[in-house]
């Protein structure tokens, strides 16, 4: 992201939901279905890939602490 839009969220019904959960679905390598469920309260840490171009790490780490949605 930008810096400039790291400092902006439009949010176009100005109403944010929370939500316990959210499940995230995926192709496996051997092309399978599969989904795995973020529950900040009991498993919140995940791994996905970095989204630098050439970066020092292949992976980017955070620990979720809340999941919201718009609707």
């Amino acid at each position: 992201f930008m810096d400039e839009e790291c400092k902006t969220v439009i949010i176009p019904s100005n109403m944010i939901y929370s939500a316990q959960m959210m499940q995230v679905c995926y192709t496996t390598y051997d092309m399978g279905r599969k989904y795995d469920t973020i529950n900040p309260k009991i498993h919140g840490d995940v791994m996905v890939l970095s989204g630098e171009s050439n970066p020092n790490h292949p992976y980017w780490y955070a620990r979720v602490i809340g999941i919201y949605h718009l609707d």
